[in-house]
């Protein structure tokens, strides 16, 4: 009693605080601070009875139960009480009475009448009364406790069947995509088999089709003979020369009589043998005459009768190979004797077209009456060569032409229809074996052809040389010096030192050779004669391709004056060329000189002081070359003027033209080491160096900063300091470069009690597995916007474990996972189950799925736990899938749920088949509902889709057949938009139908999804209408929902939503409506981001009509969250406040306040919850407090923490919930702790324990006078509760094995160590290796400090193997095959041997006179590289030059970077082979740099010329 006293003092006392808290509230509120409880049509003026207010709780709960099992445990809750109530309670006192009257009367005098003795009994006392009322009391209690025990075991088993429910669609969700992939690989394979058919018939049609070809040959001999007699009138209209003429017409007549004799011949030979045999014999005889031996004996002996018969023999040999191609073959047989003849005239005509090119640059140079004259013979020898030209290129007009021509006149009538088409597929071979002759020839007379350009070239040098009258006997030597210097070296890479003697030699000679015009005509010929892409001398004038001479003249006076490149591109250490033309339109000579205003610092290398003399009508040229000793940065243009000075020093005329410098933004991040870096054994640190070299042509501003994706490392300083914002802005000048170097620390991830781990995946024996640390570097310009330029580079920190199992298990193996669940054990109702599933990857697009679940319950008859356990197998692969066990159809208007068999076939990516079969109680049972189906997916493309549904239920049980129809097409538009329709019928027949029936019924629906304005507006509409008629006729729906996204700016974002719904409930029997509801929900959210945290405000607005309850809401909302991922730290907090306004009964028509506030803190493994409520947001809220003027407010807080013990097997879960209520004044203290033990084997153990106290009190719902009975309830009313639970379960993974089927997989014990001797196994004398990293494949592991690495489980086959140690070893290398065989559990031995010492210089050859740089160049950091197969080793140069390293046995490719080198330098022998033996200690060699030659010749003026 003392106790009961106390506690109602503290339920007192928080009752008054509460009541305080509230006042306080309305108090600053201009409305009524009490919550106006609106009287119902089931209200009465008077004080209501137990039965109403229980009659009243059923309506609410038929309003707001979540789901039907819900509302039916309410409803069975409430009748146990009124069933307790509907005994009266006056019988209960009067058998009370009664009993104690008989009782008194035993132990009194009793008192006697006359006639009748009546014995009256005693009136009880109030005392008895009280003690009668608390007895009946106490059965309520009883009754309350009976009716919560069963809604708690009902919630159990719902919870169950909700997580069961949820696995099987995450199940059916990742077997969907599987199957998706399964399809797409079935697919290719098909294509594949197809594809062979389709070969195999061919190839018999060809067969059938030999006959019919080889009659065909004699009009192939005819269309011969023809193409012939084309290509002879061809080659006469266009070749002059008769020699030519006459020997390609006896070709011709030769070829032809050959082709007769020798396609008889081929005739016969066919008859006789098997065509696929003969085929394969010509094919390779075809591909042996093709060579470049053959043509090139072809074209020395002039086309010889045997060539042409032999070529003859190919074609035919290649049209009967293919027989596919017959056509095509026959023509470009012709077509290929054509291409021999119409090479010979291209060539010759080609040599003479390129003589002419040459010469004409040179004659444009000297004079401008010869540059006419050239460019006339170039003229009229392009114009001769068109037709050839044309050939080759305008393939679509020309070939197409000649083909369809030549078809007609030789093909018979019976071909008129394959003519156009034979032709266009003829041109198409013919033009590509015509560009393969011609491309062997061209490489077959390199040397023919160079001759003959040269003696061309020097005849008319020399005619040239005549006229001007200068020596030109010192500059034709030079070019005859430098082309015999070029073959040399095309035919033997010279020897180093030879050519750099020679070469020294050589420049020593023409230092004093004076610059000419003549000059200028030698450098234009040493362009492009002596010079190509290999040649160590080319000039730096301008290092540029021909430049076409288009710019117009400017008149001064009677002088006409231009440069021949008004623009240059200016770059890096190059020397500016341009010519000066200048025209004299007067009577007089005109002797002038030119002037340069050129920048400060800038060289002129020619003669500024020669003098020039033009005559009348004449063009003088004048060279401008200029050395820029300094290049600007940057976008600058140089406009360079230059004056023509007449001999009194006056100005006659001026030009100009200009150079332009492009701005090259460009750097480069280079590491010391690559991507992926290797950690050595419990190295937590690493040292870590990268430099950014600005590569760009002037002074670059960067901005560097670093991203860790996990947050599983930090930087640091070389001193260890810790570098909290590693952010640096920094400025390079042109090719400068900038060192960084830090010490990267790693943290460790898996640190106790630092974040949550999971229950199903975690094991405590787990080998450790590979980490990877990621470190991205970015780099960008300061400024931000869309043209900036950034780079970045992911750096990879790997630490690999020593041992790695490749498979969970040696053997073939059916997964399968097995969790055992027991609740309430020491419960009268206690439940058990035991769930069954595996997931089975059979290949790469097939799987196996599989699962049962078992439960038993002594609180019910359990006779068959078997027989009812749900079970399903389900198999997917790329084309199909099958499904067996308890399914579903998944069709729209029908409940498809039971036992059945389910499948579906993709026959390609447009059609998908599939059809079901679902009894709800078994597979063949009677009594049941029954549903069966099919549907079919059609997919267009990716934009259209459709998928259309039919299905059929019958319901045995309720005398019901349903069947329906649904189409649901979509259709994406330019990506943007996307609409989804979907449209479905049923019609149904049942016995007995009342009049109102209507067997037809419709659904409707449309969805609509747009993006605009780049993605910052996103929207969506959705409806879906439905009548009362449609399925099982007793529902209507009707929603509309808008979900509307707008990007307002980087930081800001608005979303708006609206959500209209309409539903109504029908009677089965009558068809009267039973209810219906409307609701209508709107909010408006602004978004915004920073570095606090996520910000969330909005307005609200909400209409609900539900039956007896209509209520409008408005308010506002307000959102913050704080997400540290890398401190394993969340925080949230939700806030909404606003009014709501009631309609029914609300006279005065107030508003009333309401709050709710929830917030969420979660650090490592603690989470905090907390719920705050105050008012009626909701209709549940609102009714709770129909009978008292209170306002309902109510709190929950609930605490979890996981804890982890430092043997990393036990873990406990802790859980502690507190929550009140102040309508029923409700206290609920909940502890709900769970310990986990993992064993090495693999089982986890589970237990949990759940207390729970309750104490509340119905005086708010049951008034103290029940009208029914006519009492009055004194009595306390406030009940308490305790409720303790234990459970247990546990969990295990196996592996079953699979019956006769050998073991599959093998261990590996890899054994680095240094390997002296050189036998490839270890000895005792010789020492391990640790911190070696193997890879097998993909899979990578390290040796420890004994030397030792292990791979469990590796699937028997041959790998591709690697080893490499992270240690210096000063020249040891892993001497190990490429490839490594699997077969049994063994020792594999890693020796390590001494590898051989390769060193070498990079020699630098500078031109002495030319070099305007005067200190020494860097030839540091040049990397060279040695290549034997796929590995690459490599060694960087000192600031001499010098490198060195180790390479163990081997042939080997030494390289050096070619890519270092700027346009002036150039490598003699680069890509050198080199084979290294066991026998060798050192092997030098070396690299050969010259300096591209600027031929620069000075003139001593001291000397008179004669």
């Amino acid at each position: 009693m003392k106790n009961s006293n106390h506690l109602n003092l503290h339920n007192k006392t928080l009752l008054l605080l509460v009541l305080i808290f509230s006042a306080s509230i309305g108090y600053s509120q201009k409305k009524d601070t009490v919550l106006f409880i609106p009287k119902t049509k089931y209200q009465s003026k008077e004080l209501i009875s137990k039965t109403d207010s229980i009659n009243l709780l059923k309506r609410r709960a038929v309003l707001t139960a979540k789901n039907s099992r819900e509302l039916t445990n309410r409803i069975a809750e409430l009748d146990s009480i009124l069933n307790f109530y509907k005994k009266s309670a006056k019988d209960v006192i009067n058998d009370l009475i009664k009993n104690d009257s008989i009782k008194i009367v035993k132990n009194t005098d009793r008192i006697r009448t006359n006639s009748d003795t009546i014995i009256k009994p005693k009136v009880l006392s109030n005392a008895d009364k009280r003690k009668a009322r608390i007895n009946a009391i106490i059965r309520r209690n009883d009754s309350l406790k009976l009716v919560k025990a069963n809604k708690v075991a009902a919630r159990n088993a719902q919870k169950k069947k909700d997580s069961i429910r949820l696995v099987e669609n995450r199940i059916k969700k990742k077997l969907r995509l599987d199957s998706i992939k399964i399809a797409k690989a079935k697919n290719l394979a098909r294509s594949a088999e197809d594809s062979i058919i389709i070969a195999n018939k061919v190839k018999v049609l060809q067969q059938r089709n030999d006959s019919i070809k080889i009659a065909l040959a004699n009009s192939i001999i005819k269309r011969k003979q023809d193409s012939i007699v084309v290509a002879n009138n061809l080659r006469k209209a266009q070749l002059r020369n008769d020699s030519i003429k006459i020997a390609n017409a006896n070709i011709a007549a030769q070829k032809s009589q050959d082709s007769l004799n020798k396609l008889k011949t081929i005739r016969i030979a066919e008859l006789r043998k098997d065509s696929i045999r003969i085929a394969n014999a010509k094919l390779v005889a075809q591909r042996k005459r093709d060579s470049v031996k053959q043509i090139e004996a072809y074209r020395i002996a002039q086309f010889k009768q045997d060539s042409i018969r032999i070529a003859k023999a190919n074609i035919l040999a290649q049209k009967r190979r293919d027989s596919l191609d017959r056509f095509d073959a026959i023509r470009r047989a012709k077509l290929r004797q054509d291409s021999i003849k119409i090479a010979q005239s291209n060539l010759s005509a080609q040599l003479k077209l390129d003589s002419i090119r040459q010469v004409e640059s040179i004659r444009k140079a000297q004079y401008r009456q010869d540059s006419i004259r050239i460019a006339k013979a170039n003229f009229n020898a392009k114009r001769r060569s068109d037709s050839i030209v044309l050939a080759d290129i305008n393939r679509k007009v020309k070939f197409i032409q000649d083909s369809i021509r030549i078809a007609k006149a030789t093909i018979a009538a019976k071909l008129k229809n394959q003519s156009l088409n034979d032709a266009i597929a003829l041109q198409k071979e013919a033009k590509r074996k015509q560009d393969s002759i011609k491309s062997s020839f061209t490489r077959i007379n390199v040397a023919d052809l160079t001759k003959t350009k040269q003696d061309s070239i020097n005849k008319v040098i020399n005619s040239i040389l005549a006229k001007q009258r200068i020596q030109d006997s010192i500059n034709v030597a030079e070019t005859k010096i430098f082309t015999e210097q070029e073959i040399k070296r095309k035919q033997d890479s010279i020897i180093n030192s030879i050519a750099k003697s020679k070469v020294d030699n050589l420049f020593k000679e023409n230092d004093s050779t004076e610059i000419t015009t003549n000059a200028n005509a030698n450098k234009d010929l040493l362009l492009k004669d002596s010079i190509n892409e290999n040649s160590f001398i080319i000039s730096d004038f301008v290092n540029t391709s021909k430049v076409l001479d288009t710019m117009p003249y400017i008149r001064t006076g009677n002088i006409l004056s231009k440069f021949v490149r008004n623009e240059i591109d200016l770059k890096q250490g190059q020397i500016v060329s341009n010519v000066l033309k200048v025209v004299n339109l007067g009577k007089q000579p005109i002797t002038f000189t030119t002037d340069l205003l050129i920048p400060g610092g800038w060289t002129r290398i020619d003669d500024a002081e020669k003098k020039y003399i033009i005559k009348q009508n004449d063009t003088t040229i004048v060279p401008i070359i200029i050395s820029p000793t300094k290049l600007v940065n940057g976008n600058t243009e140089i406009i360079i003027n230059s004056f023509i000075v007449g001999t009194e020093q006056q100005q006659l005329a001026n030009n100009y033209f200009s150079l332009k410098t492009k701005k090259k933004v460009a750097w480069d991040i280079e590491l010391t080491e690559t991507n992926n870096i290797y950690l050595k054994n419990d190295q937590d640190n690493k040292r870590f160096k990268f430099q950014i070299n600005n590569s760009g042509n002037y002074k670059q501003d960067l901005f560097v900063n670093y991203s860790i994706p996990k947050k599983d490392l930090f930087l640091s300083d070389t001193l260890n300091k810790v570098i909290n914002n590693p952010n640096v802005t920094f400025s390079l000048e042109a090719r400068e470069k900038k060192l960084f170097d830090y010490i990267i620390t790693f943290k460790d991830m898996n640190k106790r009690n630092y974040r949550r781990i999971s229950y199903n995946t975690y094991n405590p024996n787990k080998v450790r597995d590979k980490k990877v640390h990621s470190l991205i570097i970015n780099s960008r310009e300061p400024r931000s916007d869309k043209y900036s330029l950034q780079k970045r580079t992911k750096v990879n920190f790997i630490k690999l474990p020593n041992e790695v199992k490749a498979n969970p298990y040696g053997y073939p193996y059916l997964p399968l996972t097995v969790i055992m669940s027991a609740q309430n054990i020491l419960s009268e109702r206690s439940f058990l189950s035991l769930n069954l599933r595996g997931f089975k990857q059979i290949n790469e697009t097939a799987s196996l799925v599989y699962s049962t679940d078992v439960s038993y319950s002594n609180s019910y008859f359990t006779q068959n736990i078997l027989n009812d356990a749900p079970w399903y197998v389900g198999y997917f692969d790329d084309k199909k899938t099958i499904e067996i066990g308890q399914i579903s159809g998944n069709i729209i208007g029908v409940s498809s749920s039971g036992y059945g068999v389910k499948g579906s076939y993709r026959f390609n990516d447009t059609h998908e088949l599939g059809a079901f079969y679902v009894n709800s109680n078994g597979f063949a049972a009677s009594n049941s509902s029954i549903n069966f189906g099919v549907w079919h997916n059609f997919n267009y493309n990716e934009d259209v889709r459709i998928k259309t549904q039919l299905g059929r239920n019958i319901n045995s049980i309720s005398n019901r057949i349903i069947n329906v129809l649904s189409v649901q097409p979509s259709i994406r538009i330019n990506q943007n938009h996307s609409v989804s329709l979907i449209s479905s019928v049923t019609n149904k027949k049942i016995d007995n139908a009342p009049v109102f029936f209507n067997p037809n019924g419709l659904l409707l629906g449309v969805s609509y999804t747009s993006i605009f304005f780049n993605k910052r507006l996103k929207y969506n509409l959705s409806t879906r209408f439905n009548d009362k008629n449609f399925s099982y006729g007793s529902f209507s729906r009707f929603y509309l929902n808008q979900r509307t996204t707008f990007t307002i700016n980087n930081k800001w974002t608005a979303f708006l939503s609206n959500n209209y719904q309409q539903s109504a409930n029908f009677n089965i029997i009558t068809g009267n409506e039973n209810y219906s509801q409307k609701s209508f929900f709107n909010n408006l959210v602004f978004n915004t981001n920073n570095q606090t945290g996520n910000y969330q405000a909005g307005l609200f607005y909400e209409y609900r009509n539900f039956p007896n309850s209509i209520i409008y809401n408005r308010g506002l909302t307000f959102r913050f969250s704080n997400y540290n991922f890398e401190k394993q730290f969340i925080n949230s907090l939700y806030i909404k406040a606003g009014y709501t306004k009631p309609v029914l009964n609300n006279a005065d028509n107030k508003d009333y306040f309401n709050f709710e506030l929830s917030s969420l803190t979660r650090f490592r493994t603690w989470n905090f919850n907390v719920n705050y409520n105050m008012g009626a947001f909701s209709s549940l809220t609102s009714q709770q407090a129909l009978n008292d003027f209170i306002t309902p407010q109510s709190i929950r807080i609930s605490a979890q923490n996981q804890y982890l013990f430092p043997n990393r097997k036990l873990v406990i879960e802790s859980n502690v919930i507190y929550s009140y209520n102040n309508v029923f004044n409700n206290h609920i203290l909940g502890v709900y702790p769970t310990v986990y033990f993992f064993n090495d084997f693999g089982w986890r153990f589970g237990v949990s324990t759940n207390y729970t106290f309750t104490t509340r009190d119905f005086s708010s719902v049951y008034n103290p006078i029940d009208n029914q009975s006519g009492d009055l309830f004194t009595g306390a009313n406030q009940i308490s509760s305790t409720n303790f639970n234990l459970n247990f379960n546990l969990k295990k993974d196996f592996g079953i094995p699979i019956p006769f089927v050998d073991r599959t997989a093998a261990t590996a014990k890899f054994v680095a160590f240094l390997d002296v001797n050189g036998n490839g196994i270890r000895d005792n004398d010789e020492t391990t290796l640790q911190n070696v990293v193997l890879k097998i494949n993909k899979k990578e592991v390290l040796t420890d400090v004994n030397g030792e690495a292990t791979m469990l489980n590796l699937l028997k086959d041959e790998y591709d193997f690697d080893a490499f140690s992270l240690e210096k070893l000063n020249g040891w290398f892993p001497n190990i095959n490429s490839t490594i065989i699997i077969q049994k559990d063994d020792i594999v031995y890693v020796p390590f041997v001494r590898g051989v010492k390769v060193y070498g210089d990079v020699v630098l050859d500078r031109q002495k006179i030319a070099v305007a740089e005067k200190t020494p160049m860097d030839l540091s950091r040049i990397k060279i590289s040695a290549t034997i197969g796929k590995k690459v080793y490599s060694a960087l140069t000192n600031n001499n030059g010098r490198f060195e390293f180790y390479l163990p046995f081997g042939d080997y490719i030494i390289t050096m970077d070619e890519g270092i080198l700027n346009s002036r330098l150039q490598i003699t022998r680069n890509n050198i082979p080199l084979k290294l033996k066991n026998t060798q200690d050192g092997v030098y060699i070396s690299f050969y740099l010259i300096e591209k030659r600027r031929k620069v010749i000075f003139t001593d003026f001291t000397k008179k010329k004669n």
